[in-house]
C-alpha cells in the first residue's frame, strides 16, 4: 500500500507545475519523505528533508514567508539531527 501511495505522490510530482505551487511541492516531498522512511529507506528520506529544508530557506529569501503557516508541520517531520530543527 506504501509503494502505491509513493508512486501516486511522484506522479503528482512529474505532471504539476512545482514552480507555481510550492504548498503543493512541500505536501507531496513531505509525504514521500514520510513513506520512505516507513519504508526503511532512510537515506532517501533524509534526502528529500534536506531538499524541503533548501525550498523553505529560498521561498523565505524570497519573500514568500506568508504562505509559511500552511507549512509549520513539515518541521515536525525534520529528523532530530537537522541543523533546520535546532534553528527553528
Amino acid at each position: 500500500m506504501l509503494l502505491k501511495a509513493k508512486r501516486l505522490y511522484e506522479l503528482a510530482y512529474s505532471v504539476h507545475d512545482m514552480d507555481h505551487d510550492p504548498l503543493f511541492q512541500f505536501a507531496v516531498i513531505n509525504n514521500i519523505a514520510m513513506i520512505e522512511q516507513m519504508l526503511g529507506n532512510t537515506a532517501v528520506s533524509d534526502d528529500c528533508m534536506d531538499y524541503l529544508v533548501s525550498l523553505f530557506m529560498l521561498l523565505l529569501d524570497q519573500g514568500f514567508h506568508t504562505h509559511f503557516h500552511h507549512v509549520r508541520g513539515f518541521v515536525a517531520n525534520l529528523p532530530s539531527n537537522s541543523n533546520f530543527a535546532v534553528a527553528a
